[in-house]
């Protein structure tokens, strides 16, 4: 009896552990806890394709079998870099040790071009040099020189770096000024050929300038009282400047390329020099009086006068201006102004419709 009783409690309890377990309804509504999301539970098939499923998330994206790659994704292409139209001068550009020279660079290709730049090295003094030339790398490169400046034209290569001919990727550009002296036609000196024995009473002043090329003004001066015929100045014995009835004559004369003055026909002058000729005291002719050959009030036409203005001096001799004229307000056809010399009557000056006229004695 006790036998059968325990085969039926074991089959019981085999029949319990068989049931499913229910969970309270007070658990599955408990408003104290957080309702917790559930989980997704990965499925072993799609739905409705018979294909296994992963558990990938789902992102709305078409599903390829490209293998993903590690490349950044970028937005759009950049643009390539054109070297040679990067190309620096003033990288380049030379170490200048004389104060007196300058560099100056010019591009002269557009926007857009491989660089074509021009570049130049030139003294700022006066002096001229027997050897002017540009160098690059330490080797000279083409270049148009003169005794004063030296121009070259370089390119920028596809490796960024500048060329000038077979010279290539250069790094350095050095300039150089050798022998370089003033201009010849600076160094003349007016002091060493002036004149030694200047006669009394005269005088000799030179006046040098300095342009480009030297000048002077030489000047010969009689410092008395004495008018001369003429007065010349000479180089070498040749007169290049001569003027008449006067006191004084200046003349000019220029520092050429062999460094000696010269003037007109007087060339490369070694010896200045001052000509007075027939020189007198002009007392006569500073001893006129006008009043002594005026015409009288009564030789006069009526409603015409005879006027004179002040005497002025020209080189030491009296001067006067003599004028004849209407004082009505008439206008003649012609007005004659006429002087009696020894041998007649001549005709000093004549004018057409006027109601004056003026003469110098």
């Amino acid at each position: 009896m006790i036998f059968r009783f325990l085969i039926l409690l074991v089959l019981i309890f085999g029949f319990v552990e068989l049931c499913p377990r229910t969970i309270s309804r007070e658990y599955l509504f408990d408003s104290s806890t957080t309702a917790t999301p559930p989980t997704t539970r990965p499925i072993t098939s799609a739905p409705g394709t018979g294909e296994p499923a992963t558990n990938n998330p789902v992102t709305g994206e078409p599903v390829t079998d490209e293998p993903a790659t590690d490349e950044p994704a970028t937005d759009a292409t950049e643009d390539p870099v054109i070297y040679c139209e990067t190309c620096d001068i003033s990288t380049i550009a030379p170490t200048l040790t004389d104060s007196a020279t300058t560099f100056t660079s010019t591009e002269l290709s557009a926007t857009g071009e491989c660089k074509t730049t021009q570049v130049k090295c030139a003294r700022t003094d006066d002096q001229l040099c027997a050897n002017v030339k540009m160098t690059a790398n330490g080797s000279p490169i083409d270049a148009v020189s003169t005794s004063t400046d030296v121009t070259a034209t370089l390119t920028c290569a596809e490796d960024g770096t500048y060329s000038s001919g077979t010279i290539t990727g250069i790094t350095e550009l050095a300039c150089e000024f050798t022998e370089c002296a003033p201009p010849p036609c600076t160094l003349c000196d007016i002091s060493k050929i002036v004149p030694t024995n200047m006669p009394p009473g005269t005088s000799f002043e030179p006046k040098e300038m300095a342009y480009s090329c030297k000048q002077a003004e030489v000047t010969c001066s009689r410092t008395d009282s004495l008018l001369c015929r003429s007065i010349a100045v000479l180089g070498d014995g040749i007169p290049f400047a001569t003027v008449a009835e006067t006191r004084t004559m200046s003349g000019t004369v220029d520092c050429g390329d062999d460094a000696t003055y010269s003037s007109g026909p007087a060339m490369s002058i070694t010896q200045l020099s001052c000509e007075f000729n027939e020189c007198e005291d002009p007392t006569p002719c500073d001893a006129c009086d006008i009043t002594t050959i005026a015409p009288t009030a009564t030789s006069m036409e009526a409603g015409t006068s005879f006027q004179h203005q002040d005497d002025t001096e020209s080189n030491g001799c009296r001067q006067i201006y003599v004028i004849c004229q209407r004082d009505d307000s008439k206008v003649c056809s012609t007005i004659n102004i006429k002087a009696t010399v020894s041998s007649g009557t001549v005709m000093l000056k004549t004018a057409s419709s006027r109601s004056n006229l003026r003469v110098i004695l």
